[in-house]
């Protein structure tokens, strides 16, 4: 009789152990399928609603130079999100100038203006990322806490780019046929999404650009399989609602300038050829030896401006005569 409620007991706790395992691993995949549906969600309705209505604007010079005055930039719509960012003003102000707005790299921000001199007759306006806080060096804990607030700052990064839109196509001094949108490194990221809800760009750079957030993270975190190929899945999952290869085919009639680095360390080639294949025409592709982002390198910003004036010459958005300081020289 004991022998007996021993074996029930036994048969009873497996159950239990058996049940439990049953239950997290429907729970898991419950977890893994919806994450899944919403990585592939197109979220560029919601980008718009985000977007809303531009009700303040704030310009303060920050910058006086003989060619061009330095305005920092705050805007805000009605639902309270923020834009902030800086905008290179030719002198004298008459116009209407072409006009490009840039996204840099995560640390360089709006600073991304500092690099990109004798910009001559061209309206320069770089953006800043809304997100407030660390950005490096983050504990584990840390970065965990902050999650929310860097998937929101991924999602809003493309309705502030919008309100900046909506900002320039007010102005008199600018050209509206000739808004051209340029993002460089993680900026090159958001373009995609940006160009694709946005009609008045009449043209979109991106600058070491890549596709497949999964893959691409995977190719530049620092952990142990399997945790890393954990973290890179839900890091994709985070920042699904930009992922580059949703929204390419969609800037299309217009044209397109993708530019990528040989040998690239951060940005593995097939991310870019996953990228180049799926952009329809008209687009431009270029590849060029300098490896990765070295925004402080003067080289490599002649190098690189050499190619995105040589583009934004070739299909009319500007002139030689534009860039009356420039150092190019174009061929037609």
């Amino acid at each position: 009789m004991q022998h007996s409620k021993k074996i029930r007991s036994r048969f009873y706790r497996y159950r239990r152990i058996i049940f439990t395992i049953l239950v997290g691993f429907l729970f898991i995949t419950a977890i893994y399928c919806a994450a899944e549906i919403y990585r592939r969600i197109d979220h560029r309705s919601s980008f718009i609603k985000q977007k809303g209505q531009l009700i303040s604007i704030m310009e303060t010079p920050i910058e006086r130079h003989p060619h061009h005055t330095i305005f920092r930039i705050q805007l805000e719509n009605d639902k309270g999100l923020e834009v902030n960012g800086l905008i290179k003003i030719p002198e004298p102000a008459s116009g209407p100038y072409p006009a490009l707005v840039l996204l840099g790299g995560l640390r360089t921000g709006e600073r991304v203006i500092d690099y990109i001199e004798n910009s001559g007759d061209v309206v320069l306006m770089a953006l800043d990322y809304p997100y407030e806080g660390e950005r490096e060096n983050l504990s584990t804990l840390a970065f965990l806490l902050k999650i929310p607030a860097i998937r929101r700052a991924i999602f809003n990064t493309v309705p502030c780019a919008l309100l900046a839109i909506d900002y320039l196509a007010q102005r008199a001094d600018i050209d509206r046929e000739r808004i051209i949108i340029v993002g460089g490194s993680v900026g090159a990221l958001f373009v995609p999404a940006i160009a694709s809800v946005e009609p008045r760009i009449a043209a979109a750079a991106l600058l070491f650009g890549a596709g497949d957030l999964q893959s691409l993270l995977y190719a530049n975190i620092e952990m142990a399989p399997p945790i890393a190929g954990i973290a890179c899945w839900g890091g994709s999952v985070l920042a699904s609602p930009v992922e580059p290869l949703k929204y390419i085919d969609k800037i299309s009639p217009r044209p397109l300038f993708m530019l990528n680095g040989i040998d690239d360390p951060r940005i593995p080639e097939q991310c870019s050829l996953l990228l180049h294949e799926k952009a329809k025409h008209p687009k431009t592709i270029r590849w060029i030896s300098s490896g990765h982002l070295h925004v402080r390198t003067e080289a490599f910003q002649r190098e690189v401006r050499r190619e995105l004036e040589i583009w934004l010459v070739q299909n009319h958005f500007v002139s030689p005569d534009d860039f009356r300081k420039g150092p190019i020289r174009y061929e037609q």
